[in-house]
């Protein structure tokens, strides 16, 4: 895959699903309890997670006070999956999950706006990555 061909872009979580699971989870009266220190740490995490894609990796970024990032080689992406609650489904949002070949990492993307697009463009990528190391 060649960088100048394929831009890097970015997916990040959809705010709107971020505070329907505020409301359903009632996650909104411990942020009032905790005198909002609750929401600031899933805020700044918000503003954190993103999943990118770069020309040979797919790079997950998380974390609210600490950072944490993991790249992964597109080769070495065995499924991908979306996942939505009814909720979901209506309002076009979810998560997306990333398996490893060796089974032993995955991804959970949670809070994604159109997560089909995502799992289309992962797939898209780990599919060309196969066909390019296989040829």
């Amino acid at each position: 895959m060649n960088s100048q061909s394929e831009p890097v872009v970015e997916y990040r979580q959809s705010i709107a699903a971020i505070l329907i699971y505020y409301v359903i989870s009632f996650k909104f009266m411990l942020a009032m309890f905790t005198g909002g220190i609750v929401a600031i740490l899933d805020y700044l995490n918000y503003k954190n997670t993103k999943l990118v894609f770069e020309p040979i990796f797919l790079v997950f970024v998380t974390g609210s006070l600490k950072t944490y990032s993991k790249e992964i080689p597109y080769e070495d992406i065995k499924t991908v999956r979306v996942e939505q609650s009814i909720i979901g489904k209506y309002l076009n949002y979810g998560s997306v999950f990333i398996e490893m070949k060796d089974g032993l990492d995955s991804i959970l993307f949670k809070h994604v706006e159109d997560p089909e697009s995502v799992r289309r463009a992962v797939q898209q990528r780990y599919v060309k990555a196969d066909k390019i190391k296989v040829a």
